[in-house]
Formats: structure tokens, C-alpha cells, sequence
């Protein structure tokens, strides 16, 4: 239906902590996929370069790698 909905990331860098919520952290995301789980993984190149994960049932991020 062309609607669009935001699941990672504020479209601004800012605060981008381990614990947030993905909607609130300022990242930049570049490829996306999907963890056996339904987590939802994420690379980001900044503010610093990293794979980061989505937990399917809170929506909190974690850093996967760095």
C-alpha cells in the first residue's frame, strides 16, 4: 500500500547505547536481516562501524560486533 514504518533508528546519529530501544537510537542502519530467532540484525556504519541485534520481543538493541 506504499506506507513506510521506521523499525531501527531515529534518521539522525545521536545517543545509540546498548539497552535502548531500536526506534530511539541515533544510527544510521545500512543492511538488514533476520536472526533464526526473528531477531532483526543490523549493520550500521556510524557513528561507528557495527552489527547490531534487535530483540524481536522488547525491541532493545545489543552490539553483536564492533
Amino acid at each position: 500500500d506504499g506506507s513506510l514504518e521506521v523499525v531501527v533508528g531515529t534518521g539522525a546519529l545521536g545517543a545509540s547505547d546498548d539497552g535502548m530501544r531500536a526506534t530511539e537510537i541515533g544510527v544510521l542502519p545500512s543492511d538488514i536481516a533476520f536472526a533464526p530467532d526473528g531477531a532483526l540484525l543490523f549493520s550500521q556504519s556510524q557513528p561507528e562501524p557495527a552489527v547490531r541485534r534487535v530483540d524481536p520481543e522488547t525491541g532493545v538493541v545489543t552490539t553483536i560486533l564492533r
